[in-house]
């Protein structure tokens, strides 16, 4: 399916990681790459809308999602949530 694209990554690497108080997830490819908006409204107004809902997500259950992108280099998407101290 990703070949049906011209500027689709050729390799997408997915790691996770589970401690006891903490999940990181990290998806990372060699794309094209693309111009993030520095803020949640930016990304809307972009019409970056599936980054815009992961970022209202990642919020909703406490966690921080990272977004980075360079044009020709790739993008890497990283969401660490810590477990609840309760």
């Amino acid at each position: 399916m990703l070949r049906a694209f011209p500027r689709c990554a050729n390799k997408i690497m997915v790691r996770g990681v589970v401690e006891e108080d903490k999940v990181s997830i990290v998806v990372q490819d060699d794309g094209a790459g693309f111009e993030v908006g520095d803020s949640f409204t930016e990304m809307l107004a972009k019409g970056q809308y599936g980054l815009a809902g992961m970022h209202e997500r990642a919020s909703l259950i406490g966690g921080k999602l990272v977004i980075k992108s360079e044009l020709k280099e790739g993008t890497t998407i990283r969401l660490d949530w810590l477990a609840d101290e309760k």
